[in-house]
């Protein structure tokens, strides 16, 4: 019987398509794979699939995981560290720093009409934990 070089791993139902994929990595078989299960693949550090006849060894399966990792948490966390850090900023101009304030914060429970809605979202967000409660049963 021949030996299985290459295999085509594209499916839509994914359980167990990583073992299956670890299977055949371990008898050295080389994997191709579409886009959606070369995603999972590489999450699952699979070594060895490629995409396209571009191979992707376990070591770069791995570098490929962490730098994608810490692109998408710059990414996110990025602007959010951006608005904390200038909410502590004595001008109203985001382009100008003139010093270390916390006078915002004291302007903002003045201010109305953002104290009556942050009330309005915890109440949603109140009726919303509790509706679910109710339907979900547990």
């Amino acid at each position: 019987m021949p030996k299985i070089q290459r295999a085509l791993l594209s499916c839509h139902d994914k359980p167990g398509i990583v073992e299956f994929a670890q299977l055949l990595n371990e008898f050295n078989v080389e994997i191709i794979s579409t886009s959606g299960t070369l995603a999972l693949l590489l999450f699952g550090l699979i070594g060895g699939a490629s995409w396209l006849g571009a191979n992707v060894p376990n070591r770069a399966s791995n570098a490929v995981l962490a730098g994608w990792s810490a692109l998408v948490i710059v990414f996110l966390y990025l602007p959010i560290a951006f608005v904390v850090a200038h909410s502590f900023n004595d001008n109203k101009a985001l382009e100008v720093w003139a010093g270390f304030s916390t006078r915002w914060y004291g302007e903002m429970w003045d201010n109305t009409l953002l104290t009556s809605s942050v009330k309005s979202s915890f109440g949603a967000a109140a009726v919303a934990a509790i509706l679910r409660r109710y339907f979900s049963g547990s």
